[in-house]
Protein backbone atom coordinates (compact mmCIF):
# COMPACT_ATOMS: atom_id res chain seq x y z
CA UNK A 1 0.00 0.00 0.00
CA UNK A 2 1.26 3.09 -0.56
CA UNK A 3 1.43 6.30 1.66
CA UNK A 4 1.09 9.63 0.83
CA UNK A 5 4.06 11.95 2.09
CA UNK A 6 2.44 14.87 4.41
CA UNK A 7 3.60 18.65 4.18
CA UNK A 8 2.75 21.63 6.16
CA UNK A 9 1.50 24.81 5.45
CA UNK A 10 -0.14 27.51 6.93
CA UNK A 11 -3.42 28.36 6.04
CA UNK A 12 -6.19 30.60 6.68
CA UNK A 13 -9.33 28.62 7.45
CA UNK A 14 -12.72 29.85 7.33
CA UNK A 15 -14.90 31.65 8.30
CA UNK A 16 -16.63 29.00 10.19
CA UNK A 17 -17.25 28.18 13.70
CA UNK A 18 -15.14 27.21 16.81
CA UNK A 19 -15.78 23.67 16.73
CA UNK A 20 -15.89 23.27 12.86
CA UNK A 21 -12.61 24.85 12.32
CA UNK A 22 -10.48 23.65 15.25
CA UNK A 23 -10.10 20.56 14.28
CA UNK A 24 -9.21 20.53 10.69
CA UNK A 25 -5.71 22.43 11.61
CA UNK A 26 -2.59 20.15 13.33
CA UNK A 27 -1.62 23.48 15.21
CA UNK A 28 -3.38 26.42 15.52
CA UNK A 29 -1.73 30.35 15.19
CA UNK A 30 -1.91 32.52 18.46
CA UNK A 31 -3.14 36.22 18.12
CA UNK A 32 0.10 37.22 18.57
CA UNK A 33 1.48 34.96 14.81
CA UNK A 34 -2.16 36.49 13.25
CA UNK A 35 -1.27 40.14 14.51
CA UNK A 36 2.68 39.49 13.01
CA UNK A 37 0.99 38.11 9.50
CA UNK A 38 -1.39 41.36 9.60
CA UNK A 39 1.49 43.69 9.08
CA UNK A 40 3.42 42.07 6.68
CA UNK A 41 2.80 43.59 3.30
CA UNK A 42 0.89 40.35 2.15
CA UNK A 43 -1.03 40.54 5.33
CA UNK A 44 -3.79 43.27 3.86
CA UNK A 45 -6.43 40.96 3.41
CA UNK A 46 -5.98 39.33 6.86
CA UNK A 47 -6.60 42.67 8.39
CA UNK A 48 -10.66 42.55 7.30
CA UNK A 49 -11.50 38.70 8.95
CA UNK A 50 -12.60 38.52 12.58
CA UNK A 51 -10.15 35.35 13.84
CA UNK A 52 -10.79 32.48 16.36
CA UNK A 53 -7.24 32.60 18.82
CA UNK A 54 -4.96 29.64 19.62
CA UNK A 55 -4.59 31.61 22.67
CA UNK A 56 -6.36 29.62 26.13
CA UNK A 57 -7.74 32.09 28.36
CA UNK A 58 -8.17 30.11 31.90
CA UNK A 59 -9.50 32.02 35.26
CA UNK A 60 -8.93 30.70 38.39
CA UNK A 61 -8.46 31.50 41.72
CA UNK A 62 -5.17 32.33 43.91
CA UNK A 63 -5.95 32.60 47.83
CA UNK A 64 -8.41 35.58 46.86
CA UNK A 65 -7.24 36.88 44.05
CA UNK A 66 -8.56 35.99 40.71
CA UNK A 67 -5.42 35.18 37.72
CA UNK A 68 -5.66 34.98 34.07
CA UNK A 69 -3.77 31.83 32.75
CA UNK A 70 -3.14 32.48 29.27
CA UNK A 71 -1.94 29.15 27.02
CA UNK A 72 -0.43 28.28 23.64
CA UNK A 73 -2.60 26.31 21.70
CA UNK A 74 -1.18 23.11 23.03
CA UNK A 75 -1.97 23.69 25.99
CA UNK A 76 -5.19 25.08 25.06
CA UNK A 77 -8.18 23.37 27.13
CA UNK A 78 -10.81 24.16 23.87
CA UNK A 79 -8.87 22.27 22.11
CA UNK A 80 -8.88 18.92 23.19
CA UNK A 81 -12.54 18.42 22.49
CA UNK A 82 -13.75 21.23 20.23
CA UNK A 83 -17.31 20.61 20.27
CA UNK A 84 -17.74 19.53 23.34
CA UNK A 85 -16.18 23.17 24.60
CA UNK A 86 -18.34 24.88 22.08
CA UNK A 87 -21.42 22.98 23.15
CA UNK A 88 -20.46 23.66 27.15
CA UNK A 89 -20.54 27.62 26.23
CA UNK A 90 -23.37 27.85 24.21
CA UNK A 91 -25.52 26.32 26.39
CA UNK A 92 -24.07 27.03 29.94
CA UNK A 93 -21.95 30.22 28.92
CA UNK A 94 -19.07 28.46 31.12
CA UNK A 95 -16.27 25.67 30.49
CA UNK A 96 -15.33 24.02 34.05
CA UNK A 97 -11.56 22.96 34.56
CA UNK A 98 -10.95 20.35 36.58
CA UNK A 99 -8.35 20.76 39.25
CA UNK A 100 -5.43 18.05 38.06
CA UNK A 101 -5.71 20.33 34.78
CA UNK A 102 -5.58 23.97 36.77
CA UNK A 103 -2.70 22.63 38.81
CA UNK A 104 -1.00 21.63 35.43
CA UNK A 105 -1.47 25.22 33.96
CA UNK A 106 -0.51 26.50 37.45
CA UNK A 107 2.82 25.03 37.37
CA UNK A 108 3.33 25.29 34.10
CA UNK A 109 2.88 29.22 34.11
CA UNK A 110 5.90 29.30 36.46
CA UNK A 111 8.21 28.69 33.36
CA UNK A 112 6.32 30.10 31.10
CA UNK A 113 9.12 30.29 28.32
CA UNK A 114 9.09 26.37 28.43
CA UNK A 115 4.85 25.58 28.66
CA UNK A 116 3.93 28.54 27.17
CA UNK A 117 1.61 29.56 29.52
CA UNK A 118 1.20 33.10 31.48
CA UNK A 119 -0.25 34.21 34.40
CA UNK A 120 -1.87 37.88 35.04
CA UNK A 121 -3.52 38.63 38.48
CA UNK A 122 -6.31 40.77 36.89
CA UNK A 123 -7.51 41.17 40.63
CA UNK A 124 -4.52 43.17 41.09
CA UNK A 125 -4.92 44.81 37.74
CA UNK A 126 -8.74 46.08 38.91
CA UNK A 127 -7.45 47.50 42.10
CA UNK A 128 -4.81 49.40 40.12
CA UNK A 129 -7.68 50.69 38.13
CA UNK A 130 -6.22 49.21 34.91
CA UNK A 131 -9.22 47.31 34.09
CA UNK A 132 -12.27 49.32 32.81
CA UNK A 133 -15.69 49.31 32.56
CA UNK A 134 -18.78 48.13 34.83
CA UNK A 135 -20.23 45.03 33.42
CA UNK A 136 -21.29 42.20 35.43
CA UNK A 137 -19.09 39.82 33.17
CA UNK A 138 -16.70 41.43 30.96
CA UNK A 139 -14.08 44.47 31.97
CA UNK A 140 -11.57 46.02 29.37
CA UNK A 141 -8.32 47.46 29.08
CA UNK A 142 -7.69 50.12 26.39
CA UNK A 143 -5.06 52.06 25.30
CA UNK A 144 -4.19 54.67 22.61
CA UNK A 145 -3.01 52.72 19.30
CA UNK A 146 -0.75 56.25 18.93
CA UNK A 147 1.26 55.14 22.24
CA UNK A 148 1.10 51.74 20.63
CA UNK A 149 3.14 53.37 17.55
CA UNK A 150 5.46 55.44 20.11
CA UNK A 151 7.49 52.15 20.92
CA UNK A 152 7.47 49.90 24.10
CA UNK A 153 9.31 52.26 26.38
CA UNK A 154 6.39 54.78 25.56
CA UNK A 155 4.00 52.74 26.10
CA UNK A 156 5.59 51.54 29.12
CA UNK A 157 5.75 54.86 30.69
CA UNK A 158 2.09 55.45 30.37
CA UNK A 159 0.59 51.76 30.87
CA UNK A 160 2.94 50.60 33.29
CA UNK A 161 4.39 46.83 33.75
CA UNK A 162 1.35 44.60 34.07
CA UNK A 163 -0.58 46.20 30.85
CA UNK A 164 2.75 45.89 28.80
CA UNK A 165 3.08 42.62 30.00
CA UNK A 166 -0.31 41.57 28.37
CA UNK A 167 0.06 43.25 25.24
CA UNK A 168 3.42 41.62 24.92
CA UNK A 169 2.05 38.24 25.25
CA UNK A 170 -1.16 38.67 23.65
CA UNK A 171 -0.50 40.91 20.30
CA UNK A 172 3.41 40.21 20.14
CA UNK A 173 6.29 42.52 20.26
CA UNK A 174 6.03 43.56 16.90
CA UNK A 175 2.81 45.85 18.02
CA UNK A 176 5.00 48.44 19.21
CA UNK A 177 7.01 48.56 15.90
CA UNK A 178 6.53 51.77 13.40
CA UNK A 179 5.26 49.29 10.75
CA UNK A 180 3.61 47.24 13.22
CA UNK A 181 -0.39 46.91 14.21
CA UNK A 182 -0.46 49.77 16.77
CA UNK A 183 1.32 52.10 14.17
CA UNK A 184 -1.79 50.68 11.35
CA UNK A 185 -4.37 50.95 13.05
CA UNK A 186 -3.68 54.48 14.19
CA UNK A 187 -2.78 55.22 10.03
CA UNK A 188 -5.98 54.32 10.16
CA UNK A 189 -7.54 56.50 12.28
CA UNK A 190 -8.54 53.89 14.92
CA UNK A 191 -7.37 55.80 17.93
CA UNK A 192 -8.04 52.91 20.70
CA UNK A 193 -7.71 48.92 20.90
CA UNK A 194 -8.85 47.10 23.88
CA UNK A 195 -8.12 43.78 25.87
CA UNK A 196 -11.94 42.20 26.98
CA UNK A 197 -11.28 39.82 30.26
CA UNK A 198 -13.66 38.15 32.71
CA UNK A 199 -14.26 40.26 35.57
CA UNK A 200 -12.73 38.95 38.62
CA UNK A 201 -16.18 39.22 40.80
CA UNK A 202 -17.81 37.05 38.00
CA UNK A 203 -15.19 34.53 38.25
CA UNK A 204 -15.51 34.39 42.06
CA UNK A 205 -18.94 33.81 41.65
CA UNK A 206 -18.99 31.06 38.77
CA UNK A 207 -16.48 28.93 41.18
CA UNK A 208 -18.76 29.34 44.15
CA UNK A 209 -19.66 25.73 45.03
CA UNK A 210 -17.11 24.03 42.60
CA UNK A 211 -14.38 21.83 44.06
CA UNK A 212 -11.29 23.96 44.83
CA UNK A 213 -8.84 24.23 41.93
CA UNK A 214 -11.46 24.49 39.91
CA UNK A 215 -10.77 27.29 36.64
CA UNK A 216 -13.36 28.57 34.28
CA UNK A 217 -12.03 28.59 30.55
CA UNK A 218 -13.13 30.36 27.62
CA UNK A 219 -12.22 31.26 23.90
CA UNK A 220 -10.14 34.01 22.49
CA UNK A 221 -10.76 35.72 19.67
CA UNK A 222 -9.02 39.31 17.33
CA UNK A 223 -11.02 41.66 15.95
CA UNK A 224 -10.91 42.88 12.38
CA UNK A 225 -8.88 46.19 11.70
CA UNK A 226 -12.58 48.48 11.04
CA UNK A 227 -13.07 47.32 14.64
CA UNK A 228 -10.02 48.42 16.30
CA UNK A 229 -7.85 45.05 16.05
CA UNK A 230 -9.88 44.33 19.36
CA UNK A 231 -8.96 41.06 21.37
CA UNK A 232 -11.68 39.31 23.35
CA UNK A 233 -10.19 36.91 25.82
CA UNK A 234 -13.84 35.33 26.89
CA UNK A 235 -15.56 34.43 24.31
CA UNK A 236 -18.52 31.69 24.95
CA UNK A 237 -20.40 32.28 21.66
CA UNK A 238 -18.55 29.98 19.54
CA UNK A 239 -21.48 29.98 16.97
CA UNK A 240 -19.99 33.01 15.08
CA UNK A 241 -18.84 32.41 11.76
CA UNK A 242 -14.90 33.67 11.78
CA UNK A 243 -11.88 32.40 10.47
CA UNK A 244 -8.95 30.63 12.16
CA UNK A 245 -5.04 30.47 11.25
CA UNK A 246 -2.83 27.75 11.34
CA UNK A 247 -0.59 25.02 10.13
CA UNK A 248 -1.90 21.97 8.44
CA UNK A 249 -1.05 19.00 6.89
CA UNK A 250 -1.66 18.33 3.25
CA UNK A 251 -0.34 15.66 0.93
CA UNK A 252 3.09 16.49 -1.07
CA UNK A 253 1.70 17.51 -4.54
CA UNK A 254 -1.89 16.77 -3.82
CA UNK A 255 -4.28 18.21 -6.39
CA UNK A 256 -7.03 20.64 -5.30
CA UNK A 257 -9.44 17.98 -5.26
CA UNK A 258 -7.05 16.21 -2.65
CA UNK A 259 -6.85 19.68 -0.35
CA UNK A 260 -11.02 19.61 0.32
CA UNK A 261 -9.99 19.77 4.23
CA UNK A 262 -8.21 23.07 3.64
CA UNK A 263 -10.56 25.69 2.75
CA UNK A 264 -8.64 28.78 0.95
CA UNK A 265 -8.87 32.10 1.99
CA UNK A 266 -12.53 33.64 0.93
CA UNK A 267 -12.88 37.60 1.39
CA UNK A 268 -15.95 38.39 1.84
CA UNK A 269 -17.58 42.06 1.11
CA UNK A 270 -17.55 43.98 3.72
CA UNK A 271 -21.56 44.09 4.82
CA UNK A 272 -21.92 40.81 3.72
CA UNK A 273 -19.27 39.48 5.86
CA UNK A 274 -20.66 41.70 8.84
CA UNK A 275 -24.50 39.82 8.09
CA UNK A 276 -22.36 36.75 8.40
CA UNK A 277 -20.04 37.08 11.30
CA UNK A 278 -22.07 39.22 14.04
CA UNK A 279 -25.82 38.62 12.51
CA UNK A 280 -26.50 40.37 16.27
CA UNK A 281 -24.97 43.52 15.41
CA UNK A 282 -26.01 43.54 11.42
CA UNK A 283 -27.80 46.37 11.46
CA UNK A 284 -24.97 48.78 13.25
CA UNK A 285 -22.11 48.12 11.03
CA UNK A 286 -20.37 51.09 11.64
CA UNK A 287 -20.43 51.61 15.12
CA UNK A 288 -17.85 51.97 17.54
CA UNK A 289 -16.45 48.36 18.48
CA UNK A 290 -17.11 48.75 21.66
CA UNK A 291 -20.57 49.14 21.27
CA UNK A 292 -19.90 46.04 19.02
CA UNK A 293 -18.46 43.97 21.33
CA UNK A 294 -20.58 44.97 24.66
CA UNK A 295 -23.45 43.32 22.26
CA UNK A 296 -21.98 39.88 21.65
CA UNK A 297 -20.41 39.55 25.24
CA UNK A 298 -23.56 40.37 26.78
CA UNK A 299 -25.63 38.50 24.88
CA UNK A 300 -27.95 36.23 27.54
Amino acid sequence: MSSKTLEQEVETLGPGTFASLVPKVKLAHLISQIQSARKKKGGKDLRDKWFWGGDGPVYGLQEDDVFLYLTDAENNPGFENPEAFADELINSQNYFVDPTTSNSLESKADDPDDYGVVAFNLSEMKRQGVLKGDGNEYLFIEVSTAKLAEGKRAFRKEYGDQVTALFDRVHGKDIYRRTGVGALLSQRDRDTTRIYVLNPEYVKKKLEGKEQGTMVARASAVSDFGSDSSVGLGYRGLSYYWSLRGVVEIAAGGSDAEKTDVQKEKILPYNKARELLMPLVATSLHTNLSKVLDQIYHKK
